[in-house]
């Protein structure tokens, strides 16, 4: 936080003399979003929200004086999402999907045809945030299958979105993994009395995806990371989606994929420790 708030200062010189210069002006809308950022991971949203608001404001009186540009659209649109996250925090659904709607107009109305794809990560998190912040103001206001009804095809959305983006990368870790658990999102989202085979069906395939590409990449610290949490998923929604025998044979599958991959290196304590971990999860929940 110390040190945000000396960049700050050091920044505000250097924009106070040219108030439209693109990295001043993109540098005081990504530190106004750190500070918020380290007081959001204390615990403290209320504190966090109001440089979220700043961020944006600032943001948006760029892009109607004609400064439109890539970075300062994006970063502004991520403010934006981060003060629907205090708000849902907050327990202000009505305010937290205004704020989704406008991260994503932000996007729509802003970014050319030119610079689509590279904003592509950016509007599929948005499409979800909407699904998201749907589905919590209509399950308040009348019930869950309403609220998936009005929810599903943004979720549908951004799933389309994240799949298109790991095709075109299969070597992009972070891209296998936002297709994997978009996956999981559009299972919780049927869990429960949704579309309960679909959802199940998306479960099992985010899995697949995880350990395909921990197997291709073994020594990929998140990917080593992120197949033990997913399963951990996996368990927590298995009774919501049919029930048993999902969690097995997932985790018959992790060990007939991985342990052919420690037998090649016997000194991989890391992956060793995944494997491990994913076994014993069933008794620890």
């Amino acid at each position: 936080q110390e040190l945000y708030e000396e960049a700050a200062t050091l920044n505000d010189t250097w924009l106070a003399r040219n108030p439209t210069h693109k990295a001043a002006t993109l540098l005081h809308l990504r530190i106004l979003t750190r500070r918020g950022d380290v007081r959001y991971l204390a615990g403290s949203p209320t504190q966090a929200q109001p440089f979220y608001v700043d961020t944006v404001a600032f943001g948006v009186g760029l892009i109607e004086q004609g400064h439109a540009d890539l970075e300062r659209v994006k970063t502004t649109s991520q403010a934006s999402l981060r003060i629907a996250d205090c708000n849902a925090e907050a327990g202000d659904l009505k305010a937290m999907l205004a704020r989704v709607q406008e991260a994503r107009l932000l996007l729509e109305k802003h970014i050319s045809e030119a610079d689509a794809p590279k904003v592509k990560r950016d509007i599929a998190l948005v499409l979800r945030r909407h699904g998201f912040a749907l589905y919590e103001q209509i399950s308040a206001a009348k019930n869950a299958e309403a609220a998936r009804r009005e929810a599903r095809s943004f979720y549908e959305q951004s799933l389309s979105h994240f799949k298109s983006l790991a095709n075109a990368a299969p070597a992009n870790g972070r891209a296998q993994r936002d297709w994997a658990w978009s996956r999981y999102y559009l299972a919780y989202l049927e869990s429960g009395g949704g579309d309960e085979p679909r959802g199940r069906a998306e479960l099992k395939a985010g899995a697949e995806l995880l350990l395909q590409y921990l197997v291709r990449n073994p020594d990929d610290a998140d990917a080593r990371k992120d197949l033990p949490l997913y399963i951990e998923q996996v368990v927590g929604l298995e009774p919501y989606l049919g029930g048993p025998p999902l969690v097995s044979t997932t985790i018959a599958r992790c060990r007939e994929l991985l342990q052919p991959v420690l037998a090649q290196r016997p000194n991989d304590e890391l992956l060793a420790v995944v494997l491990k971990t994913i076994v014993e999860l069933p008794k620890q929940n």
